[in-house]
């Protein structure tokens, strides 16, 4: 079977709410705010 996956760009707006969401989970390594994005 064949997978196909696709990164959407996510509005600066959109990408510094889910920054801030960001935090609190103990061992969680995350992107920089302006590489988050949708797959």
């Amino acid at each position: 079977m064949m997978r196909l996956f696709l990164g959407l760009t996510l509005p600066e707006d959109i990408r510094a709410r889910l920054a801030g969401l960001c935090g609190g989970v103990p061992g969680a390594r995350w992107v920089a705010q302006e590489n988050l994005h949708l797959t």
